[in-house]
C-alpha cells in the first residue's frame, strides 16, 4: 500500500503537516468528497486535497468540452477520461492556479490514489530529514564513528 506525508497545512484540520497517508489506487473514478493524492510531472511533491467536483470527458460533449455526472455510485459505464477538481480543505479557493500549464482540472492519470487511513504526526521523520539534510548527515556521522570505535575497541582488547 502506498504511502505519503502531508506537507503542508492546506488540508487542516482534516490532515496535519506530518500526517503519514495510506493510499489506495484500486477504483477506476475519482468520487467528490474523496481525497486523490497528485502528482503532476516535474512536480517535487504530490499534492493532496478533496474532490470537489468531477467531470468525464465524452464522445459528445458540449462546447466547454466538459461535462458534469454525478459519480456516487461509481459507474462510468461508457464514459471515459476522467477531470478532478480539488480544493484543500483549509483553502478558500479550488486548486485551478496551483495546476499546471494553465490546467482546469487534474486528470485521473495524474492521481497516485485516494487517502484510505493516516496515522498522525509519524511523518515528521521525513520532513526533518528532508527539510534538513544536515541532520541526516549528521546522523551517518555518528552511526559512522560509533562503528569506529566500537571496532578499534574490539581490536585492542584482542
Amino acid at each position: 500500500m502506498p504511502v505519503t506525508v502531508v506537507t503542508s497545512h492546506s488540508m487542516t484540520p482534516t490532515f496535519e503537516r506530518g500526517d503519514i497517508l495510506f493510499l489506495w489506487n484500486r477504483d477506476p473514478a475519482i468520487h467528490v468528497g474523496e481525497i486523490p493524492v497528485i502528482w503532476f510531472p516535474g512536480s517535487p511533491l504530490p499534492m493532496v486535497h478533496r474532490a470537489i467536483k468531477v467531470f468525464f470527458d465524452e464522445d459528445n460533449v458540449s462546447s466547454s468540452g466538459y461535462k458534469a455526472v454525478l459519480t456516487t455510485s461509481g459507474d462510468v459505464g461508457s464514459l471515459s477520461r476522467q477531470r478532478i477538481l480539488t480544493k484543500g480543505d483549509g483553502n478558500m479557493a479550488d486548486d485551478t492556479l496551483l495546476y499546471p500549464q494553465s490546467q482546469k482540472f487534474v486528470s485521473r492519470e495524474e492521481v497516485l490514489g485516494v487517502v484510505r487511513g493516516s496515522l498522525p504526526l509519524l511523518g515528521w521523520v521525513s520532513i526533518v530529514f528532508t527539510q534538513y539534510p544536515w541532520i541526516s548527515n549528521l546522523g551517518t556521522g555518528l552511526v559512522v564513528a560509533l562503528l569506529l570505535l566500537g571496532y578499534t575497541r574490539r581490536t585492542s582488547l584482542s
